[in-house]
């Protein structure tokens, strides 16, 4: 079997969610013999070179790869708000990229299209003209859940009308577009049941975030010093509002009881006024080189997210290195853990405060949930298995497209 992996981004380096995902479902692939190549956008917000990306993503057999620049512009979001097109989509299409996919499409014959995520699904129309190969696409999240989210929480009257716009726009697109897929993969059972129900005559398959088993279990925290921190990507609003809500409502408070306790985060793009914050145990590591090191040396992931969809991958990493996630109901979302037993769930200040007194007055509460923790995410995320479904699941479309032709 021969797939083209179509990406809005260079899954590299792995310091997100998506990048992790496409990454270690690609590296599965072609462990099972699947010879799999990569066309995608580079674009300047996740800007990776060229050749950094060929020498680390060595289990691609082609790479192609195509820079993109990501304006936001006033004019052009007004136009599309007055036409009712999708914005969010539109800064995806590039006429560089659409000659390149016609290049590999009329050079290569690919058994499957693995599309990821919706914004790809421009280059759609494309590739069904130049290919006869089965086409799937990963949907990490119900992208328009998030702008809904934010707009529901914008207290400025006209930017939440706004943003509830994007919202709609958003949703009619995926809703038009995604259907013309063979076969949608979600990552999250929340995901997958709103699929369902919305758009029952697609094809799905719940698979989500895999992790490779051996990889975690190289990582051993060295410090002894108990310590609870956070990272993610501070360009990504719901992170950077969450983090803020957190050093303001939870973290000053407990600070207040225990001076000598450290919050460490780490993070890209982070804004500048978090560049110099060290106060109340605060330290911040920037940019961090490499995300599972950083997390090693926590006893503690906290992750106070109130807008999201799709899979926190992060937290599954940290579970994986039976670390104890601190997370909210909705940072959670598509994971099936429970509180208290496997992670701890807060959904306030005042919650956040007392499991954060729990976890330091009774080390035994935080061993035993470290222990399920690692368990659970072996048991739930193990990539290989994973991956064989998602193989059965293409043979299967396969299988059909040659039936009906």
């Amino acid at each position: 079997m021969r797939i083209l992996h179509i990406s809005k981004k260079i899954p590299y380096p792995q310091k997100d969610g998506e990048s992790i995902a496409s990454t270690n479902l690609a590296k599965s692939l072609h462990t099972n013999g699947i010879e799999i190549d990569l066309a995608s956008l580079n674009t300047n917000k996740h800007y990776t070179d060229h050749q950094t990306a060929q020498e680390n993503l060595d289990f691609y057999s082609e790479i192609s790869i195509i820079d993109h620049e990501l304006k936001l512009s006033p004019a052009l979001a007004l136009k599309h708000l007055l036409t009712d097109s999708s914005y969010n989509i539109e800064r995806f299409k590039s006429v560089q990229f659409s000659k390149l996919l016609k290049n590999i499409l009329s050079k290569r014959k690919y058994d499957c299209i693995l599309l990821e995520t919706i914004y790809v699904l421009p280059y759609l129309e494309l590739i069904r003209r130049l290919s006869a190969a089965v086409i799937i696409i990963r949907a990490h999240n119900v992208e328009h859940h998030i702008w809904k989210n934010k707009a529901e929480q914008e207290t400025n009257f006209a930017k939440a009308l706004y943003l509830d716009q994007l919202s709609k726009q958003l949703q009619e697109y995926q809703n038009k577009h995604i259907t013309l897929c063979d076969g949608v993969i979600t990552l999250s059972s929340v995901d997958y049941d709103w699929y369902v129900k919305r758009l029952p005559e697609s094809d799905l398959l719940l698979s989500p975030v895999g992790i490779d088993y051996q990889e975690y279990q190289n990582y051993q925290k060295k410090d002894s010093a108990f310590s609870f921190g956070f990272i993610g990507a501070m360009d990504w609003q719901p992170n950077l509002n969450g983090i803020n809500w957190y050093l303001k409502e939870v973290w000053l408070k407990v600070a207040s009881y225990h001076q000598d306790l450290n919050f460490h985060i780490a993070g890209r793009n982070m804004p500048a006024d978090f560049e110099n914050r060290v106060s109340n145990g605060v330290i911040n590591h920037g940019e961090v080189d490499h995300n599972l090191s950083f997390m090693s040396s926590l006893d503690v992931l906290v992750v106070p997210l109130f807008i999201a969809s799709g899979i926190r991958v992060k937290i599954i990493e940290a579970m994986a290195m039976g670390k104890i996630v601190l997370t909210t109901s909705k940072g959670l979302q598509g994971i099936s853990a429970r509180h208290g037993k496997e992670v701890m769930i807060a959904n306030s200040a005042s919650e956040f405060i007392q499991l954060h007194k729990i976890i330091l007055e009774d080390k035994s509460i935080a061993q035993r949930i470290s222990e399920h923790a690692r368990e659970f995410a072996f048991h739930h995320f193990d990539q290989n298995k994973l991956t064989q479904h998602i193989i059965a699941f293409i043979n299967r479309k396969i299988e059909e497209k040659l039936r009906l032709s």
